[in-house]
Parts: C-alpha cells; sequence; structure tokens
C-alpha cells in the first residue's frame, strides 16, 4: 500500500512547465541585475527569477518528490530553507504557471499570437497542421531578398491594394457575375484550401517580417485548422516586441491584414487580365474571395486577432480583455477592490469590452448553428 501510494502521488509532482523559454539574463531589470527573463509561450507572458530561484525552479523536474527537491535545494541553494518557505515558493510559481502537474504538462495556448481565438471551443477544434521555429530561414530570406524588409514591403502591398480596388470599382459588376460562376457546384473546393493556405502564410509573413525589420526574432509559425477556416500565427519574442516602439508594433500587425489584401489584390489583376470566362480568370477570382475571406475573422474585434492587438496598442492597454473581464468577475462578486483605481472612462470601457464580446460570440455561434445544422 505504501508504495502505490508513493507512485501515485509521484505523478502529481511539479514539473517546470515545457512552455517556459530562459531567454537569459535580464540585464538591468528591476534591482537585482542578476534576474533570468522567462517567456511562457502557452500565455505569452514574462517573468523574471533570481538566479537562485531559477536554479530551484528547475529543482521540479516531475520525478523528484518534495523532500527531495528539498535536499537538493539545500545542497545548491541555501543550506537554511525551510520545507515551509519551499512550499510557498512552490505555490507562487503555480500560480504563475510556470510549475505544472507533471501529468498534465501540456496546456491550451491563449496567447494573442497563436493565432485567432476562437472561443472557449478553440483548444477542442483547432487542429495544429504545422509548427516551426522559423528565425533561420527568415534571415535567409531577409539577406536574399532585402526588399522584403524594407518599407518598400509596405508600399508595394499599397500599390497592390490600390490597384486592385480600382478594378473592382470598375469591373464589379462582371467580377460578381463571374464569382457566382466561380463558385457554383462543388468545383471550387479543390481549390479552396491551397489558396486559403498560401493567403494565410503570407498573412503571417506580414508580421514576420516588419518583426525582422525591427530587429525582433521570430521564435514560432504554425497553421491550424478550425472548422472549415485555416489559422495562422507569428509569435515574436516576447521581451523584443515589448521593447519595439508604439510605430513599430503597430506596423507589424497591420502588416499581417495588408499582405491578405495584396493577396486578394492579385486575384482580381489576374482576372482582369485573363480572357472572360476563362479558368485563369476563374482562378482570379477564387484567389481574390478567398483571400478576402480569410482576412475577415482577424478583422473582428471578438477575436484575439490582428484588430484586437491594435486596438490594445492604440489605447495602450495590454490583455484588454483579460482586465475587462477580471473587472466584470469583480463586480458580480462585489469585489470594490478591483474598481476602486479605475476611472469612470475606463470602467466603461471594460464593460463596453465585457458585453462586445458576449454579444458577438452569441451571433457568432448562432450563426454557425443555423448554418451547420439547419
Amino acid at each position: 500500500m505504501t508504495g502505490d501510494k508513493s507512485s501515485s502521488s509521484a505523478a502529481a509532482f511539479p514539473l517546470l512547465s515545457p512552455d517556459i523559454e530562459v531567454l537569459g539574463p535580464a540585464e538591468g531589470e528591476g534591482p537585482d541585475p542578476r534576474r533570468f527573463a522567462l517567456y511562457d509561450r502557452a500565455t505569452d507572458t514574462s517573468f523574471a527569477l533570481g538566479k537562485a530561484e531559477l536554479t530551484l525552479a528547475r529543482l521540479f523536474d516531475g520525478r523528484r518528490s518534495r523532500d527531495e527537491v528539498l535536499e537538493q535545494a539545500r545542497a545548491c541553494v541555501s543550506p537554511r530553507l525551510s520545507a515551509e518557505k519551499l512550499a510557498q515558493f512552490e505555490q507562487r510559481l503555480v500560480g504563475l504557471g510556470i510549475l505544472v502537474d507533471s501529468s498534465r504538462p501540456e496546456r491550451a495556448r491563449k496567447d494573442p499570437f497563436a493565432g485567432i481565438s476562437f472561443g472557449p471551443l478553440k483548444s477542442l477544434l483547432l487542429v495544429p497542421l504545422i509548427n516551426l521555429k522559423p528565425d533561420e530561414h527568415l534571415d535567409r530570406l531577409a539577406r536574399a531578398a532585402p526588399v522584403l524588409v524594407s518599407r518598400w514591403l509596405v508600399y508595394g502591398c499599397l500599390a497592390l491594394i490600390a490597384a486592385g480596388g480600382w478594378i473592382a470599382g470598375l469591373g464589379w459588376h462582371a467580377f460578381s457575375g463571374d464569382l457566382v460562376l466561380a463558385y457554383t457546384g462543388w468545383g471550387w473546393l479543390p481549390w479552396h484550401y491551397p489558396i486559403m493556405i498560401a493567403s494565410v502564410v503570407c498573412h503571417e509573413l506580414g508580421h514576420a517580417l516588419p518583426c525582422k525589420a525591427y530587429g525582433v526574432r521570430i521564435s514560432e509559425m504554425g497553421l491550424g485548422a478550425y472548422l472549415l477556416f485555416v489559422t495562422g500565427w507569428a509569435r515574436p519574442v516576447q521581451r523584443e516586441w515589448s521593447r519595439m516602439t508604439k510605430r513599430q508594433r503597430v506596423v507589424s500587425i497591420v502588416m499581417g491584414p495588408l499582405a491578405s489584401l495584396a493577396c486578394a489584390s492579385v486575384g482580381m489583376v489576374i482576372w482582369a487580365l485573363a480572357a472572360p470566362g476563362s479558368e485563369l480568370g476563374v482562378f482570379g477570382v477564387r484567389v481574390a474571395a478567398t483571400s478576402a475571406l480569410a482576412v475577415i475573422p482577424t478583422l473582428l474585434p471578438v477575436f484575439n486577432g490582428d484588430s484586437y492587438l491594435f486596438l490594445t496598442e492604440v489605447l495602450g492597454i495590454p490583455g484588454l480583455r483579460q482586465k475587462s473581464w477580471r473587472f466584470a468577475r469583480g463586480l458580480l462578486r462585489r469585489d470594490a477592490g478591483r474598481a476602486q483605481d479605475l476611472s469612470p472612462r475606463r470602467k466603461l470601457l471594460y464593460l463596453s469590452v465585457v458585453a462586445g464580446t458576449f454579444l458577438s460570440w452569441l451571433i457568432a455561434w448562432a450563426s454557425a448553428y443555423s448554418l451547420f445544422f439547419r
């Protein structure tokens, strides 16, 4: 019985989260310049731990019992460390998400750079397809085509969008007729996902390349499938992202949708140059329509997409939605302490975000239900 009990409890020993990345010494941050910066890829948050604290956190490997951790800690950190102090330290790191249950180390990612957040069912319905460490490849691309990490990328996208809008304005009647033709029957389906994937890749490169131009590394890029949609993400190193100016962050955010709209404009140009009713013209219509469709979700602030990130930058309120829900929960629990330091304008903003998010999700899921189940 004793052995079974021991092995059962061992499965629950805490573990330094596999999503935690140690970025190196956090020079000059806080009173102790020897602190180390930690980045949690699962929640897109950063922490700073002292050298002794980081050493102690690394002792939690999911296999050592608490007594074994204490023994090791006294040997390599402090011989006077008490079991009570260790327990307090462990609880603090568990609360921060730095330590996780070794039997369930994986956590749903909630950071804004991990693609569009499609609500509470994302962890169940989102299927990751590709997950890359792209920084070296992006560096090679930047060296081979330096124009892609210059302002000419912005000018090129704007020129394409202007051309696409001009073509659409002049030939909308003919284009709308070809649009109906292109999506009659099921012939569009084999083209839909390859075009959407290409558009999403261009969208994420639109985020990543400006980051590279500003000297920010991209730690991860990926693609995933959610129901009938393809979603993607480009995750900059959060510590470096936070050091960018507001203008640089806004440019990096806006360039994603601009790249998608540029893809749609390429489709418009193909359609305009092709012979009327030709296969090439139909292909151009599909490129334009699919690329435009793919960018719509990220333009809706209800999702953790580009519009939401843009708002947080313009308003200067990181984690706007999380703070709004925290404020609303405080009101429901009659916790006056959560609201005492907020201005009336900030309270109104938080309540508006909560109400808008709730109503938008209600409409979105009601629309999905009517589309797929009726």
